[in-house]
């Protein structure tokens, strides 16, 4: 699953994709994410952050958002944080090329699909 918005935050995802892999040329970095919702977001009321480390890469596609509510609620309530696994892509490749960095997760629990 694709994660939304990652250009606002390439300097972010280049800090921790150099943090998390003793390769810098590796094209990708398995890690988690946190997912939190975020309800007063001025655009979607049913925005979802992603965040590695603490920090926002970037938000789940409206459709994956607005689907993963009621679970996330559901977590919400119990106090205990929601983590998928991870993985970021991109940046300098062996042959110094650069590309944009993104962020792809892991399909969401079988609850976000009901």
């Amino acid at each position: 699953m694709d994660v939304v918005g990652e250009s606002h935050y390439q300097r972010d995802l280049a800090s921790l994709k150099g943090a998390l892999t003793t390769n810098p040329s590796h094209w990708s970095v398995d890690t988690v994410a946190r997912l939190v919702r975020e309800p007063n977001n001025r655009y979607d009321r049913n925005a979802v952050q992603v965040l590695i480390h603490g920090r926002l890469v970037g938000y789940l596609q409206r459709v994956e958002a607005e689907d993963a509510q009621p679970w996330l609620k559901r977590i919400e309530r119990t106090g205990k944080p929601v983590f998928v696994l991870a993985s970021i892509t991109g940046g300098r490749d062996d042959g110094g090329s650069l590309s944009p960095i993104g962020v792809t997760l892991e399909e969401l629990p079988a609850p976000a699909a009901g």
